[in-house]
């Protein structure tokens, strides 16, 4: 395990470990950089195959990009899972979980579509005002509405939730 941000954790597991090294990634830091992590571990041939990429909040904020690679390049297997945020089960979120194959769009770049980047930019706002205040201030009417913006556009490109986990309040 290496915790730390990518931009150092990545040449540490590289330099200690040697390629195809990885066979498990967490992404967890602004949703709006999976996407370039995600292809730069592939250009660095840090991952074996197959390799397990999980990435939290998704949706709220949000990691358009990244959705979008994972769903349209046909080098990964994935699952978007709909589930409550942790320690808030009220909302709403998504958890994808993505198997890492070798093939011939491995470590290039996905199709770019400008529909995704208005989305980004709105993600990188709610994250940016989560963090000067909490994310709990966000919660509601303005993340459900974004949140609503983000799944209608995907459903538009044909990328849906995949599974549901259901949450019992007790």
């Amino acid at each position: 395990v290496q915790l730390g941000h990518s931009d150092d954790a990545v040449q540490i597991v590289l330099d200690r470990f040697g390629p195809r090294s990885v066979d498990m990634v967490f992404m967890d830091q602004r949703g709006t950089a999976f996407h370039d992590d995600l292809q730069r571990l592939e250009q660095l041939d840090l991952l074996t195959e197959p390799a397990v990429v999980v990435a939290d909040n998704v949706l709220k904020p949000g990691a358009p990009y990244h959705v979008w690679r994972i769903s349209s390049m046909p080098h990964y297997r994935t699952d978007i899972i709909d589930l409550r945020e942790f320690g808030s089960a009220p909302v709403e979120d998504w958890m994808t979980v993505s198997w890492t194959y070798r093939g011939p769009t491995y470590g290039k770049p996905a199709q770019e579509l400008r529909e995704l980047t208005a989305l980004a930019r709105e993600s990188d706002r709610f994250r940016l005002r989560a963090m000067a205040t909490s994310m709990k201030d966000l919660v509601g009417d303005p993340l459900d509405e974004f949140a609503a913006r983000f799944t209608e556009e995907f459903v538009k490109l044909n990328i849906r939730s995949s599974m549901y986990v259901k949450t019992e309040l007790v």
